[in-house]
């Protein structure tokens, strides 16, 4: 009986390990942003948006951002809010100062369906 409920445990674990490598690619926590998606056309700012330099966003980051707004833009409902949370999580995790955020539409030329900024309120 014990060596039953012991392969049960093991069964158990291996699953769970499976599972966590299975979804594990879709995050990015070591670079502070939790979904891979929005880590990736929000990584090209992160120079600029913490202020590692005074030069003004690069043509790949400004690309990237008008990218991610306008898939915000086309999300919808309860999808739109979780995006909207992972690039708030993403920003607050990064790091990025709100001055900055503040300034990239404009640098950019875009108009932000969801603003790539800490400390935004979802819910709105």
């Amino acid at each position: 009986m014990i060596a039953n409920l012991s392969k049960i445990n093991l069964s158990a674990i291996l699953m769970v390990v499976v599972v966590l490598a299975a979804t594990t690619s879709h995050y990015v926590a070591a670079w502070g942003c939790y979904d891979k998606q929005i880590h990736d056309e929000i990584i090209a700012c992160e120079p600029y948006l913490v202020g590692k330099t005074d030069e003004p966003p690069t043509e790949t980051c400004c690309e990237q951002v008008r990218g991610l707004s306008q898939k915000a833009s086309i999300t919808e409902g309860h999808n739109q809010f979780a995006y909207c949370i992972a690039i708030r999580d993403c920003c607050f995790n990064f790091g990025f100062r709100k001055d900055r955020s503040d300034q990239l539409p404009k640098l950019c030329g875009y108009t932000p369906s969801i603003p790539i900024t800490p400390g935004l309120d979802c819910a709105k």
